[in-house]
């Protein structure tokens, strides 16, 4: 019976183990080659080393202690990994899976997730995301003239009347308010390889797992294995998995699929007869890594420029607002914050935002790229600004 157990656990230890391992070291060293060879050299040459100074004279009396060490050892490492610490290693596990799934090790990355009792995400098509991003239930409304408010992901058919009992006013919120009821739905996004931090920006939730921001925030991460990508609430829950679900480089759009214990609610998009001259913007964001901050301006222009439509705004937006919702005064976002006229210098308060429209068209279609794994977890610094 001895040895049945300990046959098991070396072959069920000594696996474990070793991905544990691989997690833990994950944190100074993006590469699975060198994850793999600091797990077997930990795992082998410490259990023999501790077995050869405990081994007696007597050879015999000695047999089998240098295995009984090992499974000792391999048993311990996975039951302090996978169970009394999995609270503090769940991001790192997280991590290490995703970036096993990157490299083509998906079963090692099956195994790591049901260990750590990480529910495995369902292989849907890519395309029944966007569906459910764009088909969330949402009670009609009463359009207030002249303006006609968009009535998304729903769209009202032409044609289709709707009678009084059917809808209710159009609410207009305060800054607060809006703040109140939409800063959750707001993200933080920050980019780092290894312990150095490189970058930030913001996103926002589109359905209960999809969200959008612009497709330069995410860039360096696409082009770069190393570089890791993290997403945080308001709440302070970092996703234990984020991928590149498509992006769309001209429209400066990018989709990600983000995983929360918590998802915060999804935003509503406005339509472009929304957007008018003169109406109130207000921007929720990331300004310089300074977290969930609020400005407010005006729709200064429905503009054509460089060839593409763009929401032009005078609310003040910095480095790092790249990919944050710009809100009309009844909480529907009518745009993605992405550039600013003349850059630092030349404007002041000259910024331009993808119209709503733009970033439905994108939700809507069928995903160009392939689904992409890119971060995940909690980093370990704090981020910088870009």
């Amino acid at each position: 019976m001895q040895r049945i157990l300990k046959a098991l656990a070396l072959l069920v230890g000594g696996p474990l183990a070793l991905l544990a391992t691989m997690a833990l070291t994950s944190t100074f060293t993006s590469s699975l080659w060198v994850q793999f060879g600091l797990g077997v050299t930990a795992l082998l040459v410490v259990p023999l080393l501790v077995s050869d100074r405990l081994l007696p004279d007597d050879v015999e009396k000695g047999k089998g202690l240098p295995s009984t060490v090992l499974a000792f050892t391999w048993v311990l490492v996975a039951v302090l990994v996978f169970g009394i610490g999995l609270p503090w290693s769940s991001p790192l596990l997280a991590r290490e899976a995703g970036a096993l799934d990157e490299n083509g090790l998906s079963t090692a990355a099956v195994v790591l997730r049901t260990v750590s009792l990480e529910t495995p995400e369902a292989n849907t098509d890519v395309s029944s995301d966007h569906a459910r991003a764009r088909t969330k239930p949402r009670k009609a409304r009463r359009p207030i003239a002249p303006r006609i408010v968009g009535v998304l992901p729903h769209p009202v058919l032409s044609g289709t009347e709707i009678s009084d009992d059917e809808t209710e006013s159009v609410e207009e919120l305060t800054p607060r308010v809006l703040f109140e009821r939409w800063a959750p739905s707001v993200l933080g996004v920050r980019l780092g390889s290894r312990n150095a931090p490189i970058s930030s920006g913001t996103a926002f939730m589109v359905s209960e797992d999809l969200a959008v921001t612009n497709h330069h925030v995410v860039a360096f991460a696409l082009d770069h294995s190393s570089v890791r990508v993290r997403v945080n609430t308001k709440g302070g829950e970092w996703a234990s998995r984020v991928q590149i679900v498509d992006f769309d480089v001209e429209r400066d759009l990018a989709l990600l699929r983000v995983r929360f214990d918590s998802p915060p609610p999804p935003v509503t998009l406005a339509t472009d007869d929304a957007i008018e001259v003169g109406t109130v913007a207000i921007s929720i964001g990331n300004p310089l890594g300074l977290e969930h901050t609020l400005t407010d301006g005006i729709v200064s222009s429905r503009r054509i420029y460089h060839g593409k439509r763009f929401v032009q705004v005078s609310t003040p937006v910095s480095p790092g607002n790249s990919g944050g919702p710009i809100f009309d005064a009844h909480g529907e976002v009518i745009g993605v914050a992405t550039e600013q006229v003349g850059a630092y210098s030349r404007g002041q308060n000259l910024n331009l935002a993808v119209p709503s429209s733009d970033v439905q068209t994108f939700l809507d279609r069928t995903p160009e790229v392939e689904t992409r794994t890119v971060g995940g977890g909690a980093p370990n610094v704090e981020a910088g600004s870009w």
